[in-house]
């Protein structure tokens, strides 16, 4: 009884090299099937030379990929015979457009493909919604194609897991983002810290550098936003150190050196050359950033010069609480003056952060009104996205300007607005 091997129901070829079929077998076989009977008609038809088939049929591995492809295409040979992936037949660039009619036997290779390509584009556009502060309106067709996202990467094959899980590691993070817009419940809370946990162990599992460092980032900002401090520094540092290993020139890498900063601020009080560094890796951004020097990335993220001026203005906000005798204030309206004549519309909806920043300025000059009106401008940005994550922030600031003067017509009206009347 013949032995049989995984290309038998092929046809009946000798071992060639590795784990290969005899391709000389393989390619006379299918000459005979194209219609061929002589290799001297395969070279007529062909335009190679009769002594180069002649080569290529006695030879048990032909070396040259592109004469692979070649026959594979012409001869209707089954890609994995001469071991080609099919998409190198059956693609014509590397987007998937398919360059002939895939053939049956592929369908379900192809079908996984394009799952892959729906599920990606699917949450291109939902970053973009979440840009144009729009992505609680899509909050639950997102999770239920988050939902179907998780069965599929429980069921993929070895060999493409990989992949499904670095998507996986992307839609946790925007899951993160409806989460906190859904409020500061101490559920919520806990969710954003567990779906960090989840995509922060796969892009580890994956060694995936930039989602690595993307993921400790997100759970330094997480940790600072709930006021967990000393884990959110922890963090922070986690996330520069993996952005040693990142472009510089990354809007990812960008993005951590100025987000990190506030966290990491007070550490400067026993820690001067610190402080130093910090300067320094916030001047080596604005320049990257002022001259366009910027690479893309995978990350999502954006970065641009009002951006920076704001992180900016951020940075000498928190130097002026902790070295109020510098006069860091007047960095402080100098970056924000900046940060509002570079702010274009792509970039809109970081309004509101502005409004925040300005309002606690205002606050810490004693100037109740504009910091109030401040805090009603970023409150109606809030509302239009309909998104509470920031509304607490806003609340905060009217109990604290309330202590300052409970009468102020502009903070009893900034109460008024937020239903604390």
């Amino acid at each position: 009884m013949a032995e049989s091997y995984w290309w038998s129901r092929y046809g009946n070829f000798d071992p060639g090299e590795d784990i290969l079929p005899h391709m000389g077998q393989v390619v006379a076989h299918y000459r005979k099937k194209y219609g061929c009977r002589t290799q001297a008609e395969f070279a007529i038809a062909s335009g190679f030379k009769e002594r180069t088939i002649i080569e290529w049929e006695s030879s048990p591995m032909i070396v040259d990929q592109n004469r692979r492809k070649f026959l594979a295409k012409m001869l209707k040979i089954p890609p994995a015979l001469l071991g080609l992936d099919w998409r190198l037949i059956y693609y014509q660039d590397n987007q998937g457009t398919p360059a002939v009619n895939v053939p049956s036997e592929y369908a379900a290779d192809l079908v996984n493909e394009e799952s892959y390509y729906l599920y990606e584009d699917a949450l291109t556009m939902a970053y973009n919604v979440s840009q144009g502060g729009r992505l609680m309106n899509i909050a639950d067709c997102f999770e239920r194609r988050l939902r179907k996202l998780e069965e599929i990467v429980e069921r993929a094959p070895a060999i493409e897991r990989e992949a499904w899980l670095g998507l996986l590691c992307q839609y946790y993070l925007l899951e993160i983002s409806v989460v906190q817009g859904r409020g500061t419940s101490e559920e919520n809370k806990q969710r954003c810290l567990i779906l960090n946990a989840k995509a922060l162990k796969i892009a580890q599992e994956i060694e995936d550098q930039e989602m690595t460092a993307k993921f400790w980032l997100n759970r330094a900002d997480i940790q600072f936003e709930q006021e967990h401090i000393r884990q959110a520094r922890i963090a922070a540092h986690k996330a520069l150190e993996a952005s040693e290993k990142i472009g510089t020139h990354t809007p990812l890498y960008g993005n951590i050196q100025l987000m990190t900063t506030p966290m990491l601020l007070p550490e400067t009080i026993s820690d001067s050359e610190l402080l130093k560094s910090i300067r320094r890796s916030q001047d080596k951004v604005l320049n990257i950033v002022r001259d366009k020097r910027v690479e893309p990335d995978r990350s999502f993220m954006r970065i641009s010069l009002t951006g920076v001026h704001h992180e900016r203005a951020k940075m000498f906000l928190e130097l002026h609480k902790l070295y109020p005798q510098q006069g860091y204030l007047k960095d402080v309206n100098n970056e924000m003056r900046l940060a509002w004549n570079s702010l274009t519309p792509e970039f809109a909806t970081w309004a509101l952060y502005y409004h925040l920043t300005e309002a606690h300025l205002y606050k810490l000059q004693n100037e109740l009104e504009q910091s109030a009106q401040s805090g009603i401008e970023a409150l109606k940005i809030i509302r239009t996205e309909n998104s509470r994550r920031k509304e607490g922030a806003i609340a905060a600031l009217y109990h604290d300007l309330r202590k300052l003067d409970e009468r102020n017509p502009y903070v009893c009206n900034l109460g008024v607005q937020l239903g604390m009347f």
